[in-house]
């Protein structure tokens, strides 16, 4: 740990976030990827609270699988829980052996079995949509979604928060 210095507006760059000086320890790690690394690849999992004894268990027990690390899509599936969790750089897909899900706009997305949680960090969208093959057939104050029967999708418009909620997940229920 070592005392770092900054400010909120420095992160989010929102005219309500303070300019004011924050020092908090901060624990840095990184990865040395050597002078002009180029055309390689890797993937890591932060597992806290756990020792090297018991981390090779962990890792073979977790059901852990990456669906994609390029540079359009980084995304992991937890096959015990049933959660995907994905970073879309631009438009694409990814799929499991029973999930498909589509993204027209670049965004982070999290897959539930109920549940759908979508955030632009990036701050610059208005609008999402999605389709899943999974039943979201609901309206919210920041979405609608519709089924679609014969193709056993959903398609979903997200309408993102703005101004100082910019940035924050909206999260959408199938039940």
């Amino acid at each position: 740990n070592k005392a770092a210095t900054g400010n909120w507006r420095q992160i989010n760059h929102q005219s309500w976030a303070t300019t004011d000086p924050v020092t908090k320890d901060v624990f840095t790690a990184w990865i040395d990827h050597g002078k002009k690394a180029t055309g390689a690849s890797y993937a890591y999992i932060i597992v806290p609270n756990t020792s090297s004894a018991t981390l090779d268990s962990y890792i073979s027990n977790a059901g852990i699988a990456v669906l994609s690390n390029n540079a359009d899509v980084q995304a992991v599936f937890n096959r015990k829980s049933g959660i995907v969790q994905a970073v879309f750089y631009k438009a694409g897909s990814i799929e499991t052996d029973d999930i498909k899900l589509t993204v027209m706009q670049p965004c982070i997305v999290m897959l539930e079995k109920n549940a759908l949680t979508i955030a632009d960090p990036t701050q610059k969208l208005e609008k999402i949509i999605v389709t899943v093959n999974r039943k979201f057939d609901t309206k919210g104050k920041h979405f609608s979604s519709a089924w679609d029967d014969l193709s056993k999708t959903s398609t979903i418009e997200i309408t993102l928060p703005q101004a100082g909620m910019a940035g924050s997940s909206v999260v959408i229920s199938s039940q």
